[in-house]
Parts: structure tokens; sequence; C-alpha cells
């Protein structure tokens, strides 16, 4: 029993909600395959089975489903660099966290080796406007600047008390207000 060298990489390490992830596996170079299976495990509450295929050239027979893959030669032969691929999807309520996928290569029922990458979920941010704080998905907050507009007087100042000035946010309709100073007695 050998141990084999396994790679396992993804189309991408940040994905969303409803996105679709590639993960390529490859192995070292190997001598006089004759079979060999591959098993896939990740966190099915982030993500389910999309597609899988073999891609390897000459095989009698190959499969490749929801958690394992095979494939047979006739004869016996040299593999190396990619022998698969597969896609899974990040579920709509996946958890916004980072999530291990991980495969498993055995060769002949002899040689094996596994690998694993990880996957980030993360939130897209929707805010019910431009001025909002708070993701309607997630809960993070973010700092927002609102587009006040020129303002106009709400209290005119007078000699004995300061006047106010009240600006709206042309956006979201917040105000704000801002003193004015006192006249000068006449």
């Amino acid at each position: 029993a050998g141990s084999l060298s396994v790679s396992l990489s993804a189309s991408k390490t940040t994905a969303n909600r409803g996105d679709e992830i590639t993960f390529t596996v490859s192995v070292s170079e190997f001598a006089d395959c004759k079979s060999g299976s591959i098993e896939m495990s990740y966190d099915t509450d982030v993500f389910e089975f999309v597609s899988g295929k073999i891609l390897l050239s000459g095989t009698i027979m190959a499969d490749m489903n929801s958690s394992d893959g095979i494939f047979t030669y006739d004869d016996p032969r040299n593999i190396s660099g990619n022998i698969a691929e597969f896609t899974l999807k990040v579920k709509s309520d996946a958890a916004y966290a980072a999530s291990s996928v991980s495969v498993n290569v055995t060769l002949n029922r002899t040689d094996s080796g596994s690998n694993s990458t990880s996957v980030t979920v993360a939130c897209k941010h929707t805010y019910d406007n431009s001025c909002d704080t708070v993701c309607n998905d997630c809960g993070a907050e973010r700092s927002i600047t609102h587009s006040w507009d020129s303002g106009k007087v709400t209290k005119e100042a007078t000699c004995t008390t300061e006047g106010v000035k009240t600006y709206s946010c042309t956006v979201c309709g917040e105000t704000k207000t801002e003193a004015i100073t006192k006249t000068a007695h006449k």
C-alpha cells in the first residue's frame, strides 16, 4: 500500500448563496492504474451536488455521483494530473461561514491520498436604501453618508433666541438640525 499525492482546487474560495463552485481533483503520476475511486465529503447543510465527471480518457466505466466516483480501465495505464471534477451549489440558507470540502482518492485499491479545501460563504449585503445601515440578510452594520439638502429655516433667529435650520436626507428622509446664531439688537 502506497501513499498517493492528491490535490483539490476550487474555482472560487469565497462564494455567495446560490453560487456554483467547481472542484478539480488531481493526482501525482501513478503507473499501471487499473481502477480508482473518489470519495467526496462536504456539509450537506451548506452545499448540494450539481454534477460530476471523470476526466480520464479510455475508461471502460466511469461514473460520478453526489458522494463518489469510480473508474476502470481495460488495460493498466499511467495517469497524472486532473482526474475528476465536481460542481457543488451553495444552498440558499447556508450559514455565512467557512466550510470544508474533502476528497479521498484510492487507485488499484491499494494506494490512497486525500486533500481538502475551504470555501467561505459570504453575504451579498442587501439594504432597503443607500442610507440603511443594517444588512437585511445577515445583520451586518455599515457606516453611511446621507445626502443632505440645502436645508430650510424652521425657526427664525431673533436677538434673544437662536433659530433652527433643518436639513433632510434626499434618500431616506432623515433630518438633522443646525442652530442659527442670534441676530443683532435693533
